[in-house]
C-alpha cells in the first residue's frame, strides 16, 4: 500500500468516525438541554460542545498572511538551494 492509498483510507475512516460520533454528540447535547438547570453555562450549540471538521465542514481552514509569507519564505529557500545544486 502506498502511502497516497494510505491517506486516502485514514480520510474515509476519519471521515466515517466523525460522522457516527456525530449522531452520538446530538444526544449528548439534548440530554444537557434537558436536566441542565442553569442555561447559561451549557453551550449554544452541539458544534460548540463537540466540533468535528467533516461533519460541520469545518475542513476548509483560511490562510492567515502569516501562513502566506512563511510559504513564499520556503519557495525562496527551495529556489535558493536549487540554483546551488545546479552551480
Amino acid at each position: 500500500m502506498t502511502i497516497a492509498e494510505y491517506r486516502i483510507r485514514r480520510h474515509g475512516y476519519v471521515r466515517q468516525q466523525q460522522h457516527d460520533w456525530a449522531k452520538f454528540r446530538l444526544v449528548a447535547y439534548n440530554t444537557l438541554l434537558s436536566f441542565n438547570i442553569n442555561a447559561k453555562k451549557i453551550p449554544k450549540s452541539p458544534e460548540k460542545m463537540l466540533p468535528l471538521p467533516f461533519v460541520d465542514n469545518l475542513e476548509k481552514e483560511q490562510t492567515t498572511e502569516e501562513m502566506a509569507e512563511k510559504f513564499k519564505d520556503a519557495v525562496k529557500q527551495y529556489n535558493k538551494l536549487k540554483n546551488l545544486k545546479r552551480e
